[in-house]
């Protein structure tokens, strides 16, 4: 590629014709300007949600809780069921749950004498299946092993 040739005064060529590495940086658009030449202002995302955001993707930077959150998109399960699925020990799966948890990605209700696991809402699943785009891997077919269910006091339905 050739360069740009200079500008030379009186040229009746308007500033937007040159390639944007040529403009002086008052006549490029903000998206176009290097990160230290755009003016200072208030960041996008605050502290406090950049935060929030962080310890959602915190949570979901362990291979064994993605495991954990593909089975849920397939309905609530038990820890005996991921247990079961995933084939790892109880102990491991409550820990990996209870992250889940506390980063409002998974809830719990009880159901008898066991508590039944399912994704927060339907935001979860979007973020898991776009994701799996992201990253360029299939997305899961949940396990079939145990027959998805309906947690207490949700309707059969599954929508609002």
């Amino acid at each position: 590629m050739t360069p740009a040739r200079p500008r030379r005064e009186g040229s009746e060529a308007p500033a937007r014709d040159l390639p944007a590495r040529d403009l002086p940086a008052r006549d490029l658009p903000a998206r176009d300007l290097p990160a230290r030449d755009l003016p200072a202002r208030e960041p996008p995302v605050n502290e406090a949600a950049a935060e929030r955001l962080a310890d959602t993707m915190f949570a979901l930077s362990t291979p064994s809780r993605v495991q954990i959150l593909a089975c849920l998109l397939g309905g609530p399960r038990s820890v005996s069921d991921l247990t079961e699925a995933l084939g790892m020990e109880q102990s491991a799966v409550s820990h990996q749950l209870r992250v889940l948890r506390e980063a409002d990605l998974v809830r719990a209700e009880k159901d008898g004498r066991k508590r039944l696991y399912a994704l927060s809402d339907e935001h979860v699943s979007t973020l898991l299946h776009a994701a799996f785009h992201h990253a360029g891997v299939p997305h899961p077919v949940p396990p079939a092993a145990a027959p998805a269910r309906v947690l207490p006091g949700e309707a059969a339905g599954g929508g609002p």
